[in-house]
């Protein structure tokens, strides 16, 4: 039968090898791992199994870390053992990171984590000097796109526009969505005033109403911005509402590469940036944990 390898007993008592002998502290040490294995010797466990062996190499501990000649020994056996383990952490270390920095984007939490996990193998500041992905956040994801529409605004002008079979303000005012924010605002002032003098119908209610959201929205740049960000995501939306439908079908929860080149199309036609809805589509896909199979 193969007798298992003894710990080191430098590392047994969670001694440091490196540092001057102090008979002191090590006496402290000694006791203190007594009175632990002492509590932790009862019972079955794997816990107790491996504190009630600690408890039968006393004797040998005693007589190692008592002779100098033994324990200078054993301490250059713990610097080996400590020297192998640093570079395996360190490989360890370099993996991660790698795959890390090789994500398009990393919540600060990740970060967080990534950084406390690896401390021991450099300071916090040189481990953030060598993560190179950019990190996601709250403000960040809004980073160059405004937030959307105020959800019962929204209502209110999907409600009306439906009514009249429209999709946009844009179409309602039978202007391009390139138009200047001013001008915008001048033709919905204009339709408002205009459908304020008809006889009253339906119709012109409606359109009234809508002239009004209009002139709320085009009142300025921030507000037309974001109209303009949730007619965007109200086309994908439409989109992902298919794709949810469609894999709720599927036992197999992968979007293949065909099927993520038929949305990027889709989304383009809807103006979207091809990199930006590809962002927008592995959100979707991680919140409803799906896998992307990428067409490049």
């Amino acid at each position: 039968m193969t007798v298992s390898p003894r710990p080191n007993f430098f590392l047994l008592l969670s001694l440091n090898p490196s540092v001057q002998w102090d008979t002191e502290h090590y006496q402290q040490a000694l006791q203190q791992k007594i009175a632990q294995w002492n509590r932790e010797s009862q019972g079955i466990t794997k816990k107790a199994l491996s504190a009630q062996i600690n408890r039968t190499l006393l004797p040998q501990v005693q007589e190692v870390m008592e002779n100098p000649v033994l324990r200078e020994n054993e301490a250059a056996a713990a610097r080996h053992l400590l020297a192998r383990f640093y570079r395996m952490q360190h490989d360890q270390f370099e993996r991660q990171l790698t795959l890390l920095n090789l994500k398009d984007t990393a919540e600060p939490e990740e970060i967080a984590t990534f950084i406390c996990d690896f401390k021991h193998i450099l300071q916090p500041d040189e481990i953030r000097k060598r993560i190179t992905v950019k990190i996601a956040s709250t403000t960040d994801a809004s980073t160059g796109q405004p937030q959307e529409l105020d959800a019962s605004l929204l209502k209110n002008i999907t409600d009306r526009l439906e009514i009249l079979h429209m999709k946009t303000l844009y179409e309602l005012l039978q202007a391009s969505n390139k138009e200047e924010t001013a001008n915008l605002l001048h033709i919905s002032e204009e339709l408002y005033t205009s459908l304020v003098r008809l006889q009253p119908s339906i119709e012109s209610t409606v359109k009234m109403e809508l002239a009004g959201f209009a002139t709320t929205i085009f009142q300025s740049e921030t507000m037309r911005a974001c109209y303009d960000t949730t007619i965007q995501m109200q086309s994908l939306q439409r989109f992902f509402k298919d794709l949810d439908d469609s894999m709720r079908r599927a036992t197999n929860k992968e979007l293949s590469p065909r099927q993520i080149l038929f949305y990027l199309e889709e989304a383009f036609q809807a103006g979207w940036d091809e990199d930006e809805a590809l962002q927008q589509l592995k959100m979707h896909a991680r919140l409803h944990h799906w896998f992307l199979i990428l067409p490049y």
